[in-house]
């Protein structure tokens, strides 16, 4: 009897009895809790993990924020004070005695493509750079906000500080012009397929020369479109615009392409013309350079018009005489120049020659090679302001 009540007195009050727990009656080992306790000490460790967890996700955001951080200050650019023996040629004050040198828009991909660019201006003694806004293929070089640019993946190749890389070549005393391909848009061709060119299936048109497909001039959506990216880029605080593309495909097969409003506006100048015109609109103070092809700047047909550009809007115009843009042979001025000799001496000075004879007010300013016989053949003309590449 005493042995039992001595038992009774050992044996824990409340306690949990599993077949797979330490502290089964008659155990020697573990220690013992009380069901409430047990539950305690579980719901303690529970929330020491969940704490453990937050803690090291919170570090983890914190990391990879300031990593990011870091990442793109590295990249923003470093204003540093100019050295007194660098020679900047100052912008002149209009665009007509420009000097100006092409770039694509990778020059805003880097502080180290900005300063490359500006040591090549330097060299050139040029005192402005033109600069790819928006090319054939429908890139934006900057991050637009326009819900059609996004939805045509048009800023996929987006740079982050256009607007400080600009400000740091004016600061340099160089003049910024973007060039805005206008109608010839691969990528916004594909996603606003109702403002695009078709062929009679109501298939994409294709140009053949460049394999690209092109907004429809006369589509007010299509216009509505570049006109708001001029008016996004008033903002990065360029100083003037030059227009490639704004005509109609001219082509081998353009004779295939299907303008689905042409009904509403039957002439192809009145349609150019008055987008040239909504774009003067749009650039507001800024100067607007329409971009042609070496025929159309002797108001020809050559660009599918139906009519002289020159009487339009602008008052500046660039015709293009580089060797890449003529691939056919013209006879000019009484000689034959093979496609991609037009660059040679005395083509660009028999050329410039001819505008200077024109009975106009226009300003034009020839786009040619960086070749030194180009520029040679311009000066020797009388050109003072040109576009090289």
């Amino acid at each position: 009897m005493e042995n039992n009540e001595n038992n009774q007195q050992k044996r824990p009050k409340n306690r949990a009895v599993y077949s797979f727990r330490k502290n089964y009656p008659g155990s020697t080992g573990g220690s013992d809790y009380s069901i409430g306790e047990s539950r305690r000490i579980q719901n303690r460790a529970r929330r020491n993990k969940l704490f453990f967890a937050v803690v090291l996700v919170v570090i983890f955001c914190i990391s990879f924020v300031a990593t990011s951080t870091a990442i793109k200050l590295s990249k923003r650019p470093v204003r540093e004070e100019k050295k007194a023996e660098q020679t900047v040629v100052k912008a002149p004050a209009t665009l007509g005695q420009m000097k100006a040198v092409y770039f694509s828009s990778d020059v805003f991909s880097s502080e180290a493509q900005l300063n490359s660019a500006i040591e090549k201006l330097k060299e050139q003694q040029a005192d402005t750079a033109v600069i790819e806004f928006k090319t054939p293929d429908g890139d934006l070089c900057y991050e637009s906000n326009l819900p059609a640019a996004k939805n045509a993946y048009a800023t996929k190749s987006a740079y982050g500080f256009v607007k400080e890389y600009i400000q740091l070549l004016k600061e340099s005393s160089f003049r910024v012009i973007a060039v805005i391909s206008c109608f010839e848009d691969n990528k916004a061709a594909t996603v606003i397929s109702d403002a695009a060119i078709t062929n009679e299936k109501l298939e994409l048109f294709s140009d053949s020369d460049t394999q690209r497909s092109w907004l429809n001039p006369y589509s007010q959506v299509a216009r509505d479109y570049i006109i708001d990216i001029i008016k996004e880029i008033n903002e990065l605080d360029v100083d003037a615009y030059l227009l490639t593309s704004a005509c109609f495909p001219t082509s081998e097969n353009a004779s295939v392409a299907v303008y689905r409003e042409e009904t509403a506006i039957t002439d192809r100048n009145d349609v150019i013309k008055q987008f040239i015109s909504s774009v003067i609109e749009a650039a507001g103070e800024r100067e607007v350079i329409v971009g042609v092809s070496f025929d159309a700047a002797f108001g020809s047909d050559l660009n599918g018009l139906g009519g002289n550009i020159l009487d339009s809007e602008a008052r500046y115009f660039a015709p293009d005489l580089r060797a890449a843009s003529q691939t056919k042979d013209v006879l000019f001025d009484d000689t034959l120049y093979s496609g991609g000799s037009f660059a040679q001496y005395d083509f660009v000075k028999i050329y410039y020659d001819r505008l200077l004879a024109q009975q106009t007010e226009n300003v034009f300013i020839p786009m040619c090679d960086n070749a030194e016989y180009s520029v040679s053949a311009l000066t020797d003309a009388g050109c003072n302001t040109y576009i090289i590449q």
